[in-house]
């Protein structure tokens, strides 16, 4: 068969099976070239974030820019493959609790497989706490002017832990970009957005615990910005103590019900540690997946602590083998007793809401029983993302005054969902949630949450008597305060027409 395209096409992938402060903590680093060419002067550029200090490696860096390590492969030809590790430190006052990433880009990364018909602009977002007060987030067209430029406006939409505050659109010409900024109050913000080609690039940052008190525990609910073959990240909380032969999924899924969308790609960390009395020879680690909800021929086998063998065979079984793994037990050499092994799997295309996705994994350490990991479990389920837009109301305070015209009313506004603090600005000029010294009139606020979205509501309050029925409406209060021995008359709200 005659390749459809002739170019390089690199992929990289990254792990590691656990991150502890204060300790050094072992990454391993995979790529390879699916493409139809080498690639020549090949690099990875290691962005190791804030926390994590790279202290040696297999392949040694050649430059260091900040957070950003830079490691020369050279050429890659077709097919070929290969890994190397990097021992890096977790600084001690990285926060218990919190999720530390690695993101990995291997270039050359040109994007050679023909895109979807459309404009060729390529969305990318940044994200950054400033000065732990405010989280800005940045939309860059990657696109070349002109032939890059967007033809239709795409969705945005900014989360906070995980609830969808507010969404707008944005339109940009190559090599344009715009800011939101939002005000850091400790929450995790994520700020997502669509664009011409998702299938190639995912757009999305994450910022964790700007501001105070610090929300943690949102970083992995949702898909990473890594669905380009060429960029991967990998995050993982930072803990004590674990089990040390676990499952875990990424993305974890919205809530403590774990949603995700029938979209989303799942990778799949599956750790284990030799916690015998003896080295461990072979590591024999088998998965039977889950055929109904997701696709096996889609299935990648990822990033590695050790060199394996990889298999698919049965009913769906993936079994990955460590010979010759010569893997230490915790009593002589903790650090290395530790092993990981990853995988991606997309679902089968039309999982409904409800769709339950499990899966589990044994591993067998030489000739032992095997030891079986929990269930690492997901539920497609859209129609129950949380959701809290801005929301205004204005209400009556139950004041009263005179039948008279005396301005002794008052009304309030109640706002709820998008983001707090709330700005409020009256008709009157007032600037709280209640205003008072009201006579009757039309009254209006409009309600501005920190991400910039308004809303307005009015009231109408029937406070005194009419200009044109003065003597019936004193006359109609004589007969209330008569009946009722009222010293006054109630106040009349309605956001519509008067009933008396």
């Amino acid at each position: 068969m005659q390749a459809s395209f002739y170019c390089p096409r690199l992929s990289v992938e990254l792990g590691a099976p656990l991150l502890r402060r204060c300790f050094n903590n072992i990454f391993t680093i995979h790529y390879g070239n699916t493409g139809t060419l080498s690639a020549s002067n090949a690099y990875i550029q290691v962005d190791f974030g804030q926390y994590l200090h790279p202290q040696n490696s297999t392949l040694p860096w050649s430059t260091v820019s900040g957070n950003f390590y830079t490691f020369p492969v050279g050429t890659i030809s077709v097919n070929q493959q290969g890994s190397f590790s990097v021992t890096a430190l977790l600084d001690c006052n990285a926060q218990p609790g919190s999720t530390q990433c690695v993101t990995a880009h291997i270039y050359p990364d040109s994007v050679c497989v023909p895109l979807p018909t459309g404009d060729s602009s390529r969305a990318a977002i940044t994200g950054s706490c400033i000065n732990d007060s405010l989280v800005c987030f940045t939309i860059r067209n990657k696109g070349a002017a002109g032939a890059g430029d967007m033809s239709n406006p795409a969705p945005w939409r900014l989360y906070a832990n995980d609830t969808l505050i507010v969404q707008g659109t944005y339109l940009l010409a190559g090599g344009d970009s715009m800011v939101n900024c939002y005000p850091a109050n400790g929450k995790t913000y994520r700020f997502e957005a669509d664009h011409q080609h998702p299938r190639i690039t995912r757009p999305r940052a994450i910022i964790e615990a700007c501001g105070s008190p610090a929300n943690f525990g949102f970083v992995n609910t949702a898909p990473q910005d890594d669905a380009e073959l060429a960029v991967e990240t990998f995050c993982m909380k930072v803990i004590g103590s674990y089990d040390p032969n676990d499952k875990q999924v990424s993305p974890v899924g919205i809530t403590s019900n774990q949603y995700i969308t029938p979209e989303d790609e799942l990778e799949y960390l599956i750790r284990f540690q030799n916690t015998g009395t003896d080295t461990a020879f072979k590591v024999v680690i088998r998965d039977t997946i889950a055929t109904d909800v997701l696709d096996i021929a889609t299935l990648t086998s990822g990033a590695s602590s050790h060199n394996y063998t990889f298999n698919i065979y049965g009913q769906g079984i993936a079994e990955w083998t460590f010979d010759n793994i010569l893997l230490p037990d915790s009593n002589v050499n903790e650090p290395e007793s530790h092993g990981f092994v990853k995988f991606k799997i997309q679902q089968l295309p039309g999982n409904p809401d409800g769709t339950l996705i499990e899966n589990r994994a044994a591993i067998r350490f030489d000739f032992n029983a095997p030891v079986l990991t929990n269930t690492a479990w997901n539920e497609v389920n859209e129609a129950n993302m949380p959701v809290s837009f801005l929301s205004a109301a204005v209400s009556s305070v139950n004041d009263v005054t005179t039948c008279h015209g005396d301005t002794s009313g008052s009304a309030s506004v109640s706002a709820t969902g998008g983001l707090a603090p709330y700005i409020y600005s009256w008709s009157t000029g007032a600037t709280t949630e209640t205003v008072s010294g009201l006579a009757s009139g039309n009254y209006s606020v409009t309600v501005t949450d920190a991400t910039g979205t308004a809303l307005i509501d009015s009231v109408k309050y029937y406070g005194a008597y009419l200009a044109d029925d003065r003597h019936h409406l004193s006359y109609r209060c004589a007969l209330l305060r008569k009946r009722h021995r009222l010293g006054n008359c109630g106040s009349i709200w309605r956001h519509g027409s008067l009933h008396l």
